[in-house]
């Protein structure tokens, strides 16, 4: 038996062990309204990423890669590397959704973020790719933590030209932390301040074990990170029941699991985001089936 077949079985394994402990509930697979919003980026330098809370909050964080991350990603000078820019962006995604299990209450909630690289999007949506490298080991542990938050992550495609927040978040390193707050105010005002979540060094350390550890068992760097992971602001708990499901729009929009991620030039001419209402503005709408399930409003008749 291959180290690969191996892994592949034991995956399934604690699949099988956590779902017969705690079963899936309907809030975790059907998108329901988006109670909070967000954007993120990523590059060899770092990555970033904002949320707006349901509660008006708004949330930056920023973290750099780590030396020996940046020394594996491919470029025209490094060619030999293990890592792509997608590969940095998919990981992004996924310290995007446990920045937001840290600030705000997502247990029964759909959240929604933008983001504007497409392949990262595709295989976050899919939850699969056809790589066996820290590609597949990232997008396990996406959906783990997503159980683990109980919570539906939907992510669309945001035009890099409108992500300007996220790219500033990823980008600004020569400003100190107190600079960079001061920015965002001055640059993106809200009716509150913005906050910096600073993300913990130990977290930092477990994913980049994910993405160049081809040993690291994305089951350990799960549960390290939920013991980081609080429930919600301060560990209260949740005050709110969860939203009904959304009535999606059923004229046939693309949703974020399409092949054609593109965004007509009408979309990538409006301005820049700066605020919920922005990503509201140009986040990817969910679709209906286009063939429903045999007699299914009879079934909800009934």
């Amino acid at each position: 038996m291959t180290p690969e077949v191996r892994e592949q079985l034991e995956i399934f394994q604690d699949f099988l062990h956590g779902h017969a402990k705690r079963p899936t509930t309907l809030e975790e697979l059907v998108p329901g309204v988006d109670l909070h919003v967000g954007a993120c980026d990523a590059e060899k330098s770092g990555r970033g990423g904002v949320w707006f809370t349901d509660d008006g909050e708004a949330i930056v964080w920023r973290e750099p890669y780590q030396e020996g991350v940046k020394k594996e990603v491919i470029s025209d000078h490094n060619l030999t590397g293990k890592l792509t820019n997608s590969d940095l962006e998919l990981e992004g995604t996924v310290l995007h959704h446990f920045v937001l299990g840290k600030t705000a209450q997502v247990e029964g909630e759909t959240t929604y973020t933008g983001c504007d690289n497409t392949p990262a999007v595709s295989w976050r949506t899919k939850g699969s790719s056809t790589s066996r490298k820290a590609r597949a080991r990232i997008l396990w542990l996406a959906a783990g933590l997503q159980r683990e938050q109980r919570a539906h992550h939907r992510i669309g495609h945001l035009c890099g030209t409108n992500n300007r927040m996220a790219d500033d978040a990823r980008r600004l390193w020569h400003l100190s932390d107190a600079e960079f707050i001061s920015y965002f105010n001055r640059t993106y005002p809200q009716i509150n301040s913005w906050q910096l979540y600073r993300m913990p060094n130990a977290v930092n350390s477990l994913m980049t074990s994910v993405l160049l550890n081809s040993e690291s068992n994305a089951e350990s760097v799960l549960q390290e990170l939920q013991r980081h992971t609080l429930s919600g602001p301060h560990g209260l708990p949740s005050a709110t029941a969860s939203p009904s499901t959304q009535d999606c729009q059923r004229s046939m929009i693309p949703c974020s699991s399409s092949s054609s991620l593109e965004l007509n030039g009408d979309v990538e001419k409006l301005p820049p985001v700066r605020d919920r209402s922005g990503v509201e503005r140009l986040k990817m709408p969910c679709a209906r089936w286009a063939r429903p399930f045999p007699h299914w409003d009879c079934l909800i008749r009934g």
